[in-house]
């Protein structure tokens, strides 16, 4: 059934409203529930064994699902799976990123500082006996809804396998690094993915970026255009040797993890033949060290990732002019 909320908007509101005469107490025991929580049967998280199929897998699990398992009209659905890894999957509208980003910050803090586990790795405490049973919901649905729940889930499974998910741990550096060199963390980051969305596509586009405005009277987020004059002709003076959203586009997201790591997430269409989203996430990597390495205290990051044996040196990144007042160092990153 909650494949319809996948559904076009016109689709699922012509069956909400049969649901509400066929079967209208459970509806509205799920809409009118503070959130979703979907058990999963399947594993998730970070391996050993395979850490970057096995991230990027669990990002495309927390963001789609297979079809059926979110309702994502909900506020948000809590994921729990198998294996005891959790997640959310937000719904946009009533709340802009930072609310529900606080709220899970808060939730693994009392986890880790307050709750805890056992040696054996149980939950400490014990379990509340006043809670109520779950009890299950009777849905008496006609065929017509039936074959309506099958067209959704086929609908939600074709657009569930065209997310390209890709998540990129770099822990190179971090915001301690760009703050020695006395820049906005943002805009290092900023500047970054215009450089590595030109390497990626040969061309620049306009970039949305979400500012956050709730300090203000009814603030909610307001759009920072990045991709300015002055950050095109950084990047062109970047690529040139003499010097020293769209179905092709990308969503990108990052987080500064403490000092020392900054970790992206990147989604496109797996159905664009002009996308890859592992491919943009190298570009990344690339980019940032690039750029890291126009300051002296940089320069070493340079030097522990060509040592790494991760660089490919067959693409040619020239110099910026001294008038920058950068060092004049030369870069080369992977064959774009």
């Amino acid at each position: 059934l909650a494949a319809l909320t996948a559904a076009p908007r016109g689709t699922w509101a012509q069956v909400r409203t049969s649901l509400k005469t066929q079967a209208a107490e459970a509806l509205e025991a799920v809409e009118g529930a503070a959130f979703f929580v979907s058990l999963d049967a399947e594993p998730a998280g970070l391996t050993r064994e395979d850490p970057a199929a096995s991230l990027d897998a669990y990002a495309h699990a927390l963001l789609a699902g297979r079809g059926h398992d979110r309702w994502f009209d909900k506020s948000f659905t809590l994921i729990v799976f198998s294996n005891g890894k959790l997640g959310l999957s937000v719904e946009h509208s009533w709340a802009d990123c930072p609310i529900s980003g606080h709220m899970w910050e808060f939730t693994l803090a009392t986890e880790c500082f307050q709750l805890g586990y056992s040696t054996d790795g149980h939950c400490k405490g014990h379990p509340d006996p006043t809670l109520p049973q779950p009890q299950r919901l009777q849905w008496d649905l006609p065929d017509q809804i039936h074959s309506s729940i099958s067209l959704a889930l086929r609908g939600a499974k074709i657009l569930s396998e065209n997310v390209d998910c890709h998540v990129v741990p770099f822990s190179l550096f971090g915001k301690s690094f760009i703050r020695r060199c006395h820049l906005s963390s943002d805009s290092f980051i900023q500047i970054a993915l215009q450089l590595a969305h030109f390497r990626d596509r040969g061309q620049f586009c306009l970039t949305y970026e979400s500012a956050m405005t709730r300090l203000f009277l009814e603030g909610r987020t307001e759009t920072v255009r990045s991709c300015t004059r002055e950050a095109c002709n950084f990047v062109r003076a970047m690529e040139d040797k003499e010097k020293t959203a769209d179905d092709h586009g990308y969503g990108v997201s990052y987080i500064f993890m403490g000092d020392g790591m900054i970790t992206f997430h990147i989604s496109s269409k797996k159905s664009s033949t002009k996308t890859d989203s592992h491919r943009l996430g190298q570009h990344i990597e690339d980019a940032l060290l690039d750029v890291a390495s126009l300051f002296q205290a940089g320069q070493h990051f340079k030097r522990r990732f060509r040592g790494s044996g991760k660089e490919n040196s067959r693409h040619r990144c020239g110099f910026l002019s001294r008038q920058t007042g950068a060092s004049k160092a030369s870069m080369t990153s992977t064959d774009f």
